[in-house]
């Protein structure tokens, strides 16, 4: 894998990469209990929500974008197990609100575009 497994996260970018998990290294795959992207990896820890939005999870290969849900039975397939999931976001929610943590007010600032990604503004030349 990448190096990430130290970090607790193995990233699994199709569902190919799971199943050679599975078959290569059953103990591991056994013990994926949360699967998700990069990205929502990075909104969980920024803002506290364990959220997708709808473009990321149909490219995962275990997402129907016609009935908006996950395949369970190819996760079962895939992992041996149906792991959690990030929910997936409607077009017109927000991934969230930077944690205090992260020195966020809990409320989204003015300059934020509010749709399901997490952006900062450009710098100024």
């Amino acid at each position: 894998m990448d190096g990430s497994r130290e970090h607790g996260a193995d990233q699994f970018h199709d569902p190919g990469q799971a199943r050679v998990l599975r078959e290569n290294e059953p103990e591991a795959a056994a013990r994926v209990h949360r699967v998700m992207l990069p990205h929502d990896w990075l909104t969980l820890h920024l803002c506290g929500e364990f959220v997708t939005d709808r473009s990321d999870a149909s490219g995962t290969g275990y997402f129907n974008a016609t009935d908006n849900q996950y395949r369970p039975e190819l996760l079962q397939e895939y992992f041996g197990a149906v792991p959690e999931l990030p929910r997936v976001l409607e077009a017109h929610e927000t991934a969230g609100s930077l944690s205090s943590e992260w020195g966020g007010s809990g409320e989204l600032p003015p300059w934020l575009v509010q749709a399901p990604v997490i952006m900062l503004p450009q710098p100024l030349a």
